[in-house]
């Protein structure tokens, strides 16, 4: 059961650092995003979207790190997103982060909707990733509703 238990933990920090990948790719788009906005865009952009998602991809992070930690498991290297990939404009730009939002979420969700979940979990991890979710909440409308207003 030990070995179940130890295969288990590991594959959670596995499938919750995909997730965290995810959220790293979409901060990377939103941040090439910055580079071509005017500054009152750019304050929008960054209060409605870019922190939330900074913070939710930080949060992920040190969760995934801390529970890989705490039960001896190898810690994913999550320290830099890839560059984004070249985009026809802002706009498209803006949906890749949002695609890649919308897919992290639903990955924690089905992380936590898992059956083993509430065995190999622990609170500090439900809190985080809890905590994630919630930053991530409205991400996707602000995001349509910013992207709507570039590339008319």
């Amino acid at each position: 059961m030990a070995q179940f238990d130890r295969d288990a933990r590991a594959q959670l920090v596995r499938d919750l650092a995909v997730e965290a990948e995810r959220l790293g790719r979409a901060l990377s788009q939103l941040g090439e995003v910055y580079d071509h906005l005017d500054e009152t865009s750019a304050q929008e952009l960054e209060g409605r979207l870019f922190r939330p998602l900074q913070k939710a991809y930080a949060v992920a992070v040190r969760a995934v790190r801390r529970y890989a930690e705490g039960h001896g498991l190898e810690v994913p290297d999550l320290t830099s997103p890839p560059p984004p990939l070249p985009a026809s404009g802002v706009r498209e730009l803006i949906e890749r982060a949002l695609e890649e939002v919308e897919a992290a979420d639903a990955g924690i969700a089905a992380v936590q909707d898992g059956e083993l979940f509430p065995e190999i979990s622990d609170p500090q991890l439900r809190a985080g990733l809890g905590e994630v979710r919630t930053a991530l909440a409205g991400c996707a409308e602000a995001g349509r509703a910013l992207s709507r207003g570039f590339g008319r």
